[in-house]
């Protein structure tokens, strides 16, 4: 996601990781169950859940990324939260979507203000 605006106070991207593949907009969709919010009167980038629902769980500095989805059950039930704080290099999430998918994001890169914010995502299937 690219963060060029610096005239606009806020700027939004919505991912929507109940899509397949999962994709990432700049206008709000009915399915985005996130944001990732650069605003000029803060430092970095931040990600909320919509609605302030607690579905983003924050992992130890220093982890391993997740292989399996079990992995981030555990963190999701024992403290989720409804965002991230900023977002820094190296962090990782473990997320609940809307539909019951749960996805691992590793940020790669994250600037403080404009520039491009890198991430690699992992979306498991719901049980068939």
């Amino acid at each position: 996601m690219e963060f060029v605006d610096d005239q606009e106070m806020i700027e939004v991207f919505y991912p929507d990781f109940d899509s397949n593949p999962p994709f990432v907009q700049g206008q709000e969709t009915k399915s985005a169950d996130f944001d990732f919010i650069r605003a000029i009167y803060q430092d970095g980038i931040t990600f909320e859940a919509k609605g302030q629902s607690r579905t983003i769980a924050l992992l130890p500095p220093g982890r391993s990324d997740p292989s399996e989805e079990a992995e981030c059950q555990t963190p999701l039930a024992e403290h989720a939260t409804a965002g991230s704080g900023t977002l820094k290099r190296g962090d990782g999430f473990c997320v609940k979507t809307a539909e019951g998918r749960t996805a691992y994001i590793h940020v790669i890169d994250s600037p403080p203000a404009l520039g491009t914010l890198r991430l690699r995502v992992t979306v498991w299937e719901l049980p068939s």
